[in-house]
């Protein structure tokens, strides 16, 4: 919980708004025929490598992927998620290799900047904002959850050094709400989560996928969500994303109690996922 005289505003690039997002490009990269020439090298060389040395992937390191030419992108990426915009759109991979489908109707993406929401909350009802860094109790619904805990608590705003970060999601928390062991939200608790779904509403943007994007999203510092969508697999046209979570050398430092969430909170750590009961934090 943090005193309200001491929630100050973030600052930086992560604070944006959606409607200078949308035109904007520097959240937008495209592969360049010699680093998709390389990238498909580079996996056809690793993919044979490893049926030679009976490798699986989860023996694979970055060494077995060398990309000298993508690897200026690749910094460019990290950095605009960790200290620019938290969002970047790569394009140009090819579909016939790494395809994507959209669907028929609907799924757009939609994005948002947490930070935004925090400042302009901050601004109209500093109480509620406050109210956000107090815990609130999260269901482990749907998790692979290895402990005897149905719950857990977090605040979904934090800062630890000069970086926020937000972990927020209505539906774990209203799940949690149904536990009897779980402590009530606040009438103040719930009108900020509220209010914080209105602002990510009003200060978001859309964009599509076209088959061979990939979106990078820092979590921390980005809210995203999809509309309802359609599929129409006759046409082809049955929705098919994947999805991956990474971790970045240059990630920040998570504020105590993250490690719930992450295990490890340490900047440029190798998260490790939920925790786990008798798993140790490294």
């Amino acid at each position: 919980m943090r005193e309200r005289s001491e929630i100050k505003p973030v600052a930086g690039a992560c604070v944006w708004h959606g409607r200078d997002m949308a035109g904007a490009t520097r959240w937008q990269r495209q592969l360049s025929p010699a680093q998709l020439a390389e990238l498909d090298a580079t996996l056809q060389g690793a993919l044979a490598a490893a049926v030679t040395r009976g490798l699986a992937w989860q023996g694979m390191t970055a060494a077995d992927f060398p990309l000298p030419a993508f690897a200026p992108l690749a910094e460019e990426i990290r950095a605009e998620l960790e200290d620019g915009s938290g969002i970047l759109l790569l394009r140009g991979i090819d579909p016939g290799r790494h395809c994507i489908r959209q669907a028929a109707r609907g799924g757009v993406s939609k994005l948002c900047s947490s930070p935004a929401v925090h400042n302009e909350m901050l601004r109209r009802r500093p109480d509620l904002a406050a109210a956000l860094y107090e815990e609130m109790w999260r269901s482990r619904l749907g998790e692979e959850d290895a402990t005897d805990d149905s719950a857990y608590p977090l605040p979904v705003w934090g800062v630890r050094g000069a970086k926020f970060t937000s972990h927020y999601s209505r539906t774990f928390i209203e799940a949690a709400q149904r536990r009897p062991e779980v402590s009530r939200l606040s009438p103040t608790q719930a009108e900020a989560l509220d209010l914080l779904h209105e602002l990510a509403e009003e200060l978001c943007f859309a964009m599509s996928f076209a088959p061979g994007d990939i979106q990078f999203v820092n979590n921390h510092v980005i809210y995203h969500a999809r509309t309802a969508f359609e599929d129409a697999p006759e046409q082809g046209a049955d929705r098919l994303l994947l999805r991956l979570w990474m971790a970045v050398p240059n990630s920040r430092a998570l504020p105590d109690g993250h490690e719930v969430l992450w295990r490890n909170i340490a900047a440029g750590a190798l998260r490790g996922g939920i925790g786990q009961s008798g798993v140790a934090v490294g």
